[in-house]
């Protein structure tokens, strides 16, 4: 976990040291159906942020303590139709997006890729080819490199490549499952205004 510094040179050597901490959870305990949104189970002070939503599978799934994604297609190439989505609203510095990815295939795995509306979701910021191994796995997103955020921000998450065609699963894992959930941290930054006051 990092440290991000504020400083503000207009009044000498003043700096505060923040630890990025969690911003948003999702946390699928409980039966879960996976056309029903979930709604966030943290959310700081100071962030608004949306239900977890599926758009583009095609079946509907229910599973206990996790919520069911997929089925995931073989398909080399990301699928711009079918992903994972939420929103925050806030004044944030992004640190990264834990995904507690539980698989159910031993012979390879899908790959995970994670865009924002920042570029309208031209590019990925991130993307992992999680282990071969089935059961549960952290896929750890990296969200350094985005500029601090303001306003309202979509987040989608895919996958895709599955080493067999519709027949793998990307269910997002919950602390029920001794895992945790998905997870966005960072930190949130004050308006220049209230640094000002500071």
């Amino acid at each position: 976990m990092k440290t991000k510094i504020f400083g503000l040179l207009a009044f000498g050597l003043f700096a505060n040291s923040v630890s990025a901490m969690t911003l948003v959870q999702y946390d699928p305990v409980g039966d879960q159906v996976s056309n029903v949104p979930l709604a966030p189970a943290v959310v700081a002070p100071g962030v608004l942020a949306g239900d977890l939503s599926q758009v583009g599978f095609e079946d509907f799934w229910i599973n206990a303590d996790v919520l069911p994604v997929g089925r995931i297609s073989s398909s080399p190439t990301i699928d711009l139709g079918q992903y994972l989505t939420f929103s925050v609203s806030g004044r944030l510095d992004l640190d990264g997006l834990d995904y507690s990815l539980l698989s159910y295939l031993n012979a390879g795995a899908t790959i995970a890729s994670i865009r924002s509306s920042a570029d309208g979701f031209a590019a990925d910021i991130d993307t992992l080819a999680p282990s071969s191994a089935s059961g549960i796995q952290l896929l750890a997103f990296d969200l350094t490199g985005l500029p601090v955020v303001s306003g309202s921000t979509e987040f989608r998450i895919y996958f895709y490549g599955a080493p067999v065609g519709l027949t793998d699963w990307a269910d997002l894992a919950s602390t029920a499952r001794g895992a945790s959930g998905l997870t966005l941290s960072g930190v949130t930054v004050p308006e220049p205004g209230t640094l000002a006051l500071l």
